[in-house]
């Protein structure tokens, strides 16, 4: 159990590149972490819940929330798609791991959870035209059920 101010939702801040004066304020999810630029839109990882956020940036206004599965932290996108790496906690702070994926071509995110004791890191990459996650102190290729390609 979290002590006040949490949860509390987070604030993206859209600054004027021009002045360097910040403009407004985008109310988000608990904890936001990652964010992600992809066909204009920006997307934000809540690591404190379960969503990821679809903002249009010419209004400034959340247009989609998509629920990915606990502790959202890290987006890359790769073939069109988004990846989510997540991070999650059980009440006695021992952490899982898992991926996500928004394919806009189906109805639901793929989700992937790996369980407490995988080696994973919080990140999520494209290196080389593949798409990686963080793996026992360096990264691995993940397949089309976001399974961690074990290197060794």
């Amino acid at each position: 159990k979290h002590d006040p101010p949490y949860p509390a939702p987070g604030y993206i801040k859209v600054l004027n590149l021009e002045s360097l004066q910040i403009e407004s304020s985008i109310e988000v999810g608990i904890m936001p972490e990652g964010m992600l630029f992809h066909d204009n839109y920006l997307w934000v990882a809540n690591s404190g819940e379960s969503s990821v956020y679809k903002i249009d940036i010419q209004s400034n206004l959340v247009i989609e929330t998509i629920e990915v599965g606990d502790g959202p932290q890290n987006l890359a996108e790769y073939n069109g798609d988004i990846y989510i790496s997540r991070t999650f906690y059980d009440e006695d702070w021992n952490s899982s791991y898992g991926t996500s994926k928004i394919d806009f071509n189906a109805d639901t995110p793929l989700i992937n959870n790996y369980g407490s004791g995988t080696p994973c890191g919080g990140s999520v990459m494209v290196y080389n035209s593949n798409i990686y996650r963080s793996y026992e102190g360096g990264i691995s290729p993940i397949d089309e059920n976001l399974d961690i390609e074990d290197p060794w």
